[in-house]
């Protein structure tokens, strides 16, 4: 490391890989800049607005009447590729706990049916109003 004299103050400058001189100033700079803009996207990502998407406001209304095998929603959803209604629907509801499973110990029961959650129903009784 090298200490030159600016106009506004002393800077460091260190030998990059390929011969280049950096200004440590900068790269603090630049770190700074990506920082505060890691914060302010986590701070805009609000965890109703996740849950609160489209496909997941269509999820209850499907089961805001009885509970329902994933085959079931899907048929009344209209949708036939299974992945995507897996990652779009199922998943973020159940990652918000808008909805749980009849049987959360076996996943991957061919019984296994979903039905709204208390949080899930105050959603659905708040989107009525």
């Amino acid at each position: 490391m090298v200490r030159w004299q600016c106009r506004q103050r002393s800077l460091l400058f260190c030998r990059g890989r390929r011969t280049r001189w950096r200004c440590l100033h900068d790269v603090e700079f630049m770190l700074n800049a990506i920082l505060q803009a890691i914060e302010e996207a986590a701070i805009g990502s609000d965890q109703e607005s996740d849950y609160q998407s489209d496909q997941v406001i269509r999820l209850l209304w499907v089961l805001r009447k009885s509970q329902r095998s994933a085959s079931a929603i899907m048929a009344e959803l209209g949708l036939a590729h299974r992945p995507t209604f897996r990652k779009n629907y199922l998943h973020p509801a159940l990652a918000a706990g808008l909805i749980e499973m009849i049987h959360p110990d076996i996943p991957r029961s061919r019984n296994q049916k979903y039905r709204l959650t208390a949080r899930g129903e105050q959603l659905m009784n708040a989107k009525k109003r």
